[in-house]
């Protein structure tokens, strides 16, 4: 596997886990190169209304109501992001983050940041059935690792569809 030192940074992403914990010195941290995959969409349909991926450090949880009724215009999609244990236990101080999706969707909690066990959630709203859509979160905050300072970033993608 081909590493990459990139000097005071720590970085955790869905692609690959970024973060070496252990003795570093000048506060380095390896990130693996994650390999050009394609990501395939997560279908919403009755038989699978909710997502949960527990992994790279974080739980993303999304769900759509598609069975029980009155169901809102636009497909609602509520989501929620947390920072796992692992992480939690070497960050020094608040996050920033930031959610982007379709049609402008922006959640930003940067100013002022927010506590690092903080449940963020959110909702998506204004979806067509059988699209596929896009919902990118990035968080960031301060770690310290074996002594050494840094700033972990915390991402990722969620690639879904709703087929009801």
């Amino acid at each position: 596997m081909r590493m990459r030192k990139i000097g005071r940074l720590a970085m955790v992403s869905a692609a690959a886990v970024g973060l070496t914990l252990g003795s570093t010195a000048g506060a380095e941290a390896s990130v693996a190169k994650p390999a050009k995959a394609v990501l395939k969409p997560f279908v919403f349909d009755r038989k699978h209304e909710s997502h949960v991926y527990k992994g790279n450090g974080i739980i993303f949880t999304a769900q759509i109501n598609l069975t029980r009724g009155p169901f809102a215009p636009g497909f609602p999609m509520p989501w929620s992001y947390r920072i796992g244990p692992a992480l939690r236990a070497i960050a020094t101080g608040p996050m920033a983050c930031v959610a982007t999706g379709h049609d402008g969707y922006h959640d930003s909690h940067s100013k002022p940041p927010i506590p690092v066990n903080y449940y963020w959630h959110s909702t998506v709203r204004k979806h067509v059935k059988h699209k596929v859509y896009d919902l990118y979160l990035t968080c960031k905050f301060p770690v310290n690792v074996g002594g050494n300072p840094g700033i972990a970033t915390s991402k990722h993608h969620f690639k879904y569809k709703i087929n009801p």
